[in-house]
């Protein structure tokens, strides 16, 4: 008799028709995952019949319950359709579209400055490839990745080719990135775990992303999970899909390429960072069925932790004096896709600062993450193609 082995385990995965209700055919994903722990759960009832000879004669099993955990190393692409629904977003949407600004164009600097209005404000971020077009000068019509913004002046560090631009021309600005913010549409998946050495598989139906984990730690690539709570789950011998696309083999992301911003200010001295998003959802379940024929959200709750060195009381003052912050990460792979994580307006829940050895002194900040009344939205996260 065979043994079946973690190392010969796939996972796949197909979005959903509706809760509960597969594509026809099962065509599915792969699953770029480090473990999982994705089981059908039962409770178990024990009897508390009496019959005077101390025995237990009877127990029953509950509903059924299926969950797990989803582990991964992160990098882009592979995850797009898990994060889209843990925010509970209906799409990836570009940011920004058909931006008409008036510019002129340093050619040696690599900029283009607006006269009137803020990149800022129209959403640029560092990392964006935005493609030009409409100016009259049209060796400055490109397409290049943003490597800094301010208010006025947007630079392409990596432009060629460009042409001086003393007097303003109009252009064109569009953007392949793309964003989702908290939302309330619900996106369900069917999960199939494949143990093919023993050729033995497992269907999960009605999946649902409840929890988001994401862990920045330094030398370390980045990690997280998805906690998934399905309506249904069922087994067999023969496979439950049809056809298999292969996964995204982008490289995951390290902690040291991008940044790190606190207050819109790169911090230099955090040590560690950790996201949690909890949806809240509970099962409902109704007599004579022993699945949930539904799932209700609670509310959307981004937590975290931020651990810094000790140099200063800035950022602990900010939880002294109940102050309202905001952190923004930047992840960025070796052909400079990314994606950048915004929780646009943070309360710091505490702040800690024990001493137990004689090293550095760490102070740890957990915080709870806030709607903004701009972005409305608790968290924001935007993919960055690397330039096609």
């Amino acid at each position: 008799m065979a043994f079946s082995s973690g190392a010969q385990r796939d996972l796949y995965y197909a979005k959903e028709t509706s809760y509960g209700v597969g594509p026809s055919p099962l065509d599915m994903t792969e699953v770029r995952n480090t473990e999982d722990t994705i089981s059908l759960v039962r409770d178990s009832f024990v009897s508390d019949e009496r019959r005077g000879d101390r025995g237990i004669h009877d127990m029953r099993l509950g509903n059924k319950q299926p969950a797990g955990d989803i582990s991964f190393e992160f990098s882009y692409g592979a995850f797009d359709d898990f994060l889209l629904a843990g925010l509970g977003a209906s799409a990836w949407v570009a940011p920004y579209t058909n931006l008409a600004v008036n510019v002129t164009v340093d050619a040696d600097e690599k900029t283009y400055t607006r006269a009137t209005g803020s990149w800022l404000t129209s959403g640029v971020k560092v990392g964006d490839t935005i493609t030009v077009t409409g100016l009259t000068t049209t060796a400055d019509n490109i397409t290049a990745k943003v490597t800094a913004v301010t208010a006025t002046i947007l630079t392409f560090g990596d432009a060629t080719g460009l042409a001086d631009i003393t007097v303003a021309e109009g252009g064109v600005f569009n953007t392949d990135a793309r964003v989702i913010k908290k939302g309330s549409t619900v996106t369900s998946f069917a999960i199939e775990k494949a143990f093919t050495d023993v050729t033995e598989y497992q269907l999960y139906t009605g999946g649902i992303v409840n929890t988001v984990n994401l862990e920045v730690s330094p030398n370390a690539m980045i990690t997280g999970s998805f906690g998934m709570m399905f309506q249904d789950a069922e087994n067999g011998g023969t496979v439950y899909h049809n056809d298999i696309t292969g996964v995204v083999t982008n490289r995951p992301f390290d902690a040291f390429t991008g940044y790190i911003k606190e207050n819109d200010t790169t911090n230099s001295i955090a040590s560690s960072l950790s996201i949690s998003l909890d949806n809240g959802f509970e099962r409902n379940f109704v007599l004579m069925q022993n699945t949930a024929p539904q799932m209700t959200s609670g509310k959307s709750n981004v937590t975290g932790s931020v651990t810094l060195y000790f140099s200063d009381s800035i950022i602990y003052d900010k939880f002294v004096n109940e102050t309202e912050s905001s952190i923004e990460l930047r992840l960025a792979d070796d052909e400079n896709n990314g994606y950048v994580i915004t929780l646009p307006r943070i309360k710091y829940t505490s702040a800690d600062t024990p001493v137990s050895s004689d090293g550095a002194i760490i102070n740890t900040m957990n915080f709870q993450a806030l709607d903004d009344e701009t972005e409305e939205s608790n968290i924001i996260i935007r993919r960055q193609p690397k330039i096609a």
